[in-house]
């Protein structure tokens, strides 16, 4: 009965998103009382996750995340190994230290899709249902931009959850500008953001991992490792540990630690970053875009330049001339705020 009562439910994350344009709830007022029951009351938090009974639930997540396995993996999972997977990950020991960083910038539904897809990946590979290359999604970048349409739009295909699929040919097939990209899918500056990198991360994933995908991963990736970025370029897998000083402290993960577990640094790093260029340099939007792309994300200078329209020698001066008023503000910042500057630029 349980289960025949799940399958009714909607699959479509529409009917809990936030209703436009008379929308007055806020994310926290419509979905703090739900996080709180979720980590509070163990009964209803099952209920929830395994879409018990006729309240709220995260079956269109399951229902999603239970298609994308399928067209990607060609496995017949059923939606109890999802909901399982979603549940135990996120319940973390009775910690739920995911759920409770839940920022309430974003709707809580497509920020737990976002959330889940790794929980739910990790556990194919624990389980034995898939064998994950020796890469990962950290590790290799995406050379999609200079693909032909052809292959932009077959690789992008290779993702079926309508949210990703949907911003992924926007931005690679299409080649919109991310500000179209927001108006026409309706997305703050952080939810497209946190969007395209859990897009882009389960893309690359698809394509290390599948069969269908191994055909085009040597077109439309790189080893990060073996790339030559230019010397200004951050990449930042782990970037706190980047910086540690003689007693074997990483004053910036310290920093940006805000609580304390260690899981959150990079994004807080990410974010810190895009809001000191966006409210300290007076940088006009698409040197904002330019840099970040560069600095932040280690992107192609080949790519932005085809991306913008520009040469590639354009990209490389103008990023030079932006990294330079960069390192002289954050210097000066650091010094004010945090004693010695750590950061090597």
């Amino acid at each position: 009965m349980e289960q025949t009562t799940f399958q009714k439910k909607t699959s479509s994350l529409e009917e809990l998103k936030p209703k436009r344009p008379n929308e007055k709830v806020s994310y926290r007022e419509k979905w703090q009382p739900v996080i709180e029951k979720l980590v509070s009351d163990e009964r209803y938090a099952a209920n929830f996750f395994f879409g018990i009974g006729s309240g709220l639930s995260a079956a269109p997540v399951v229902s999603l995340l239970t298609s994308q396995i399928c067209k990607t993996y060609g496995l017949d999972i059923d939606r109890t190994f999802v909901c399982s997977a979603m549940y135990t990950g996120l319940w973390d020991n009775g910690e739920w230290s995911r759920i409770k960083n839940y920022g309430y910038k974003s709707d809580f539904m497509t920020w737990l899709l976002m959330v889940s897809s790794q929980v739910v990946f990790d556990r194919l590979k624990e389980e034995g249902y898939i064998c994950s290359s020796l890469k990962t999604a950290s590790n290799v970048r995406l050379r999609l931009l200079s693909q032909s349409e052809h292959i932009r739009k077959t690789v992008v295909d290779l993702i079926a959850l309508p949210e990703w699929h949907n911003l992924l040919k926007a931005y690679y097939v299409d080649k919109m500008q991310p500000d179209e990209i927001k108006k026409q899918l309706g997305l703050s500056d952080e939810l497209y953001s946190a969007t395209k990198i859990a897009a882009e991360n389960c893309l690359k994933q698809v394509l290390l991992d599948t069969e269908e995908g191994k055909y085009y991963a040597d077109m439309v990736l790189s080893d990060k490792v073996h790339s030559k970025p230019m010397d200004n370029a951050v990449q930042l897998d782990s970037l706190g540990d980047r910086f540690i000083d003689d007693n074997g402290k990483s004053p910036i993960a310290e920093f940006f630690d805000s609580d304390g577990t260690g899981e959150h640094i990079d994004s807080n790093i990410v974010k810190f970053l895009y809001d000191f260029v966006s409210t300290k340099m007076h940088w006009c939007k698409s040197d904002v875009e330019l840099w970040g792309q560069r600095f932040i994300h280690n992107v192609s200078p080949v790519d932005i330049a085809e991306r913008i329209g520009r040469t590639r020698a354009y990209v490389d001066n103008r990023f030079s001339i932006l990294c330079r008023q960069f390192k002289a503000a954050i210097r000066q910042w650091w010094y004010a705020h945090v004693e010695r500057c750590p950061i090597a630029v």
